[in-house]
């Protein structure tokens, strides 16, 4: 699988190598995912800092002054697929979670602990993620969040989705085995959610009991997100789970039914979040892990001459009413004009491996000479050329190849590697 990677839009400038066109998006055949993020943790009491990983989601790190953070492995307390977050997510289980004390045991805000999880660009809108709060029960959270752009996020925008118990007792099938809490009952509390406050509390009592659940789907990109956590008796502890929902956009890349591999594709989000990919050998690519979200655009640079479009916008792996997703096609099928043929040939070095971004000129008898680059795979692209003609094509001050291009209509002309020496 190709490597890929996401930047953020404007801080990075894209160099696209010698271009594709997209077709319209389909949809594909792989299923989309669940996924359920992965903590690090380092430092010490009330020192702590961390970070959160999840497939297509900003880098998160976190800081905590929390007494007491442990990362746990999620084999004995988990989110199944019978509870809220499961069921859109799938089980946690053997998945790692935060569990934090707050900074003291004391039912006063100077007793709390803050953690707050930074994220390194805009995290996907259009409820994509979940964060999931577990075990409030003697105890209290109050969140807080940035929202893209500054300012504070409102109760609405955190978008609590309900309060659950996640025990095989509650029942929630495929759950945990929780012990019977101190009125005798099992997997039966719930936190309540205040919306005025943004604050998730424990029962009335105050007791400790198992379950007591949770979830947070957010309805804006946040670039950050703070838990306040405060005692309100006994010594509590509490547990943060982070969730997300990924899907694939996949395609080809040919210039008249000819694979063009090495080709630079970049997928961007609404929130300016920009992915990039390059094709392989066969002139495909994929985007494995993207948020489920609408609205994607996919471009890249059109071969010299070639006839197809550079972009495609709308790209939906959202689908109404449905959170699970769908992965999409985008074929990049680029055609010469009429009566004319293209190129594919590949520039290496004198090591044979493939030499990128080497200028190459062709030229054309009667004609312009036309100007292109080697991409990541040492290719380079040209269209429109006349049929059954010899042209020269330089490299980087080497004396000229001839190549004679095909019949019109036919598959492009793939010329023997021309070696780029050094200067």
């Amino acid at each position: 699988m190709r490597r890929w990677r996401a930047v953020t839009a404007g801080l990075t400038a894209l160099a696209l190598g010698a271009g594709l066109a997209i077709g319209g998006a389909t949809s594909a055949s792989a299923e989309p995912a669940g996924n359920w993020g992965t903590f690090t943790l380092s430092g010490a009491s009330k020192a702590y800092t961390g970070t959160m990983t999840l497939p297509g989601f900003p880098a998160t790190t976190f800081t905590s002054n929390s007494r007491q953070s442990t990362v746990i492995s999620g084999a004995s307390t988990w989110q199944s697929a019978g509870t809220p977050s499961g069921a859109v997510y799938g089980t946690s289980r053997a998945q790692t979670y935060m569990n934090q004390r707050p900074f003291a045991d004391s039912p006063t805000t100077a007793g709390a602990s803050t953690t707050t999880y930074t994220f390194d660009g805009a995290t996907p809108g259009a409820e994509s993620w979940s964060f999931v709060l577990g075990d409030i029960d003697a105890d209290q959270a109050t969140i807080s969040a940035t929202v893209a752009g500054g300012g504070a996020a409102s109760a609405e925008q955190l978008g609590y989705e309900g309060s659950y118990n996640s025990c095989s007792a509650a029942p929630a099938p495929g759950g945990w085995s929780c012990t019977p809490d101190p009125d005798g009952t099992t997997g039966q509390d719930e936190p309540t959610w205040d919306e005025a406050t943004r604050t998730l509390t424990g029962n009335a009592a105050a007791s400790d009991t198992a379950g007591a659940s949770a979830w947070f789907t957010p309805t804006v990109s946040l670039t950050s997100l703070t838990i306040t956590y405060q005692q309100r008796s006994g010594f509590p502890v509490y547990q943060t789970w982070f969730a997300n929902r990924t899907a694939a956009i996949s395609g080809t890349a040919t210039l008249d039914g000819a694979a063009i591999p090495g080709a630079t594709v970049t997928v961007t989000a609404p929130r300016g979040t920009v992915y990039t990919t390059t094709t392989d050998a066969d002139g495909n690519y994929v985007f494995p892990q993207l948020p489920v979200i609408a609205n994607y655009r996919v471009e890249v640079t059109a071969p010299s001459g070639a006839v197809g479009s550079s972009s495609v916008t709308g790209v939906n792996l959202a689908i109404s009413g449905d959170r699970v997703g769908t992965d999409r096609t985008a074929d990049f099928a680029f055609t010469s004009p009429p009566e004319t043929v293209a190129v594919i040939g590949t520039v290496t070095d004198e090591d044979d491996h493939p030499a990128a971004n080497v200028p190459v000129v062709i030229d054309v008898p009667g004609g312009d000479p036309i100007e292109t680059t080697t991409n990541s795979d040492g290719v380079y692209t040209a269209s429109d050329l006349p049929a059954d003609t010899v042209v020269e094509v330089s490299v980087a001050g080497e004396p000229p190849v001839s190549i004679t291009t095909g019949d019109a209509g036919a598959a492009p002309a793939e010329p023997e590697p021309i070696v780029a020496r050094p200067p």
